[in-house]
């Protein structure tokens, strides 16, 4: 009963850990904004807002695009486990999963995708799967940083440290030796990852990441004309910035990282309140295109298993 108890007390104290890191993150990130905000405050009163509702259009077949590649190098990368399951419950196991990283924490949807995967395959797949995913992100993200990101790079040398870092443990992460030493720790039978699977994983994730900035690219053309010139340090900006937010994943709280990082590279290109209203909407917009998606995957994995599998 003591041992309970104490075990009721460690958790409450961690959870309220948590709470006060994701307070201080929401703070921190509020006073941030703020700041970029008010800054050029005149300057966004006067902006002549023109919304450009096809530029939200393309953005919702750009983030289709993402999610469907995405989803299709998830499957692979399951398939090479030994776990080949059909595509359709890959896309709904993935939209229903996304929304997870929106809770508090950063590795819910870990957690989500195992439970939904739960009955076609063991949990320890699911994580080994999520820990080559993710590898595979970060490695395809650091290649596309240095296509587009060196000049940012160069302005915040700071981040080279932090990209080296999540290199290295990238490359050990993905090395078939250290996976079939993974695979035979969780008890698992083990599979031979061959480079050229990885290096299509990885080719893969270059263009989902390529597609990121486009996506943000269309969202700023939303509120505002922005030259076809500066895509590039879009494509940038993003890569960077969710490189560099793989530093967080195991911090309890990733809130703001994201939206401040972007306003501050976005404002070197346009006005800092404008900047704000870019990288707080990209976050809102991609929101709601997860929602609308997870939507759909759950009534299309409703009709498909009572009208297919279950006639």
């Amino acid at each position: 009963m003591i041992s309970s108890f104490h075990q009721l007390r460690d958790k409450f104290l961690n959870n309220k850990k948590k709470g006060l890191v994701t307070l201080v993150a929401i703070i921190i990130t509020t006073v941030i904004l703020s700041w970029l905000l008010f800054s050029q405050w005149e300057v966004l009163i006067k902006h002549e807002w023109n919304l450009r509702p096809l530029y939200l259009l393309l953005g919702i077949f750009v983030y289709a695009m993402i999610l469907f590649l995405t989803i299709l190098i998830w499957s692979k990368i399951v398939e090479s486990l030994g776990q080949k399951i059909p595509y359709y419950q890959h896309f709904y196991s993935f939209c229903i999963s996304a929304l997870g990283k929106r809770l508090p924490g950063t590795l819910w949807y870990i957690a989500i995708r195992a439970q939904i995967y739960q009955g076609e395959f063991p949990a320890k797949i699911v994580t080994v799967a999520s820990g080559i995913e993710m590898g595979v992100i970060i490695i395809a993200g650091i290649i596309v940083c240095s296509l587009f990101s060196i000049p940012i790079i160069l302005d915040y040398q700071w981040s080279i440290a932090g990209i080296f870092f999540l290199l290295l443990i990238a490359v050990i992460a993905l090395h078939p030796r250290f996976i079939r030493w993974v695979l035979h720790k969780v008890k698992v039978e083990q599979r031979e990852i061959k480079y050229k699977q990885l290096v299509f994983w990885v080719s893969g994730y270059i263009i989902v990441w390529i597609f990121v900035g486009i996506l943000l690219f269309t969202i700023s053309n939303f509120f505002a004309a922005t030259p076809i010139r500066h895509l590039n340090y879009f494509i940038g900006s993003t890569a960077l910035t969710g490189v560099l937010s793989r530093l967080l994943l195991f911090s309890p709280s990733m809130f703001g990282f994201s939206e401040v990082s972007l306003s501050i590279l976005l404002s070197t290109i346009m006005p800092s309140s404008l900047a704000v209203i870019v990288a707080v909407s990209n976050r809102i917009i991609t929101i709601v295109f997860e929602i609308l998606w997870a939507l759909i995957a759950y009534f299309a994995n409703k009709f498909f298993t009572k009208n297919i599998l279950n006639p």
